[in-house]
This record gives C-alpha cells, sequence and structure tokens, in this order.
C-alpha cells in the first residue's frame, strides 16, 4: 500500500525521500514555517505590480527588476 501511494505521488512530481518532501512548484494561500532557508525571493511592488528578484549578496540586501534566475 505505501509503495502504490508512492508511485501515485511521484507520478504527479512529488517525492518523498528521508522524511524530506521535494515538489517542483508548490501553489498556496498561506505558508507557515519555524524557518526558512532561501537565496533568493521574488516580491511583487505593492504599487506596479512589477516582480523584484531580493538576495543578500556580502550582507547587504539588494533587488533587480524581474524573476530570479535559477
Amino acid at each position: 500500500a505505501v509503495d502504490t501511494i508512492k508511485v501515485w505521488l511521484e507520478s504527479m512530481q512529488v517525492f518523498i525521500e528521508n522524511g524530506l518532501i521535494t515538489v517542483k512548484n508548490l501553489v498556496a494561500e498561506k505558508i507557515t514555517a519555524q524557518k526558512a532557508s532561501l537565496d533568493k525571493i521574488e516580491l511583487k511592488d505593492e504599487d506596479t505590480g512589477e516582480i523584484y528578484c531580493v538576495k543578500i549578496k556580502s550582507g547587504a540586501l539588494s533587488s533587480v527588476s524581474g524573476e530570479c534566475s535559477q
């Protein structure tokens, strides 16, 4: 039964290994977490709706217009 569920989840690009769940894309209305580790984050400007890639480089917060590159 567990193998059947695992195969079904993997068919939807959801992978579970050693307690870690990997998905290609996640859409949620709200996410609550104790801790998050991010390299970059995309934020939307409230006034213009334009997307910015936000990151920290050499200890300084910086943003670049447009989506974050992979």
